[in-house]
């Protein structure tokens, strides 16, 4: 079980979830919850700023951006891995009845 992150919560402005997800981790993690206040200092909290495909090729995330996109067309996820070999494995199968199958239909 993962929870939203706390970055995410105060950027959707829900302080009090960012906090319990806080104290959550700092008591899985074994350690004592930080004191102070919560301060986000950008600007991901304006929703009028948040979410825009365009940010991705922005200067700081361009590089970044097209490096995860590259990693995710060249690495396949677990999915596509069971599918191609799922095509494999019938590929070979075919290949294996066929010559018996071509026997049945010569005689």
């Amino acid at each position: 079980w993962l929870p939203e992150s706390a970055r995410y919560h105060i950027a959707s402005d829900q302080t009090e979830k960012a906090l319990t997800t806080l104290e959550k981790i700092a008591l899985d993690n074994g350690k004592p919850m930080l004191l102070g206040r919560l301060v986000v200092d950008d600007d991901s909290s304006n929703p009028s700023r948040r979410g825009r495909i365009k940010d991705l090729l922005s200067p700081e995330l361009c590089r970044t951006s097209l490096l995860l996109w590259f990693i995710w067309l060249v690495y396949p996820t677990q999915l596509r891995s069971v599918g191609v070999g799922t095509c494999s494995a019938m590929a070979r199968l075919g290949a294996m009845v066929t010559p018996y199958v071509a026997q049945v239909l010569i005689l």
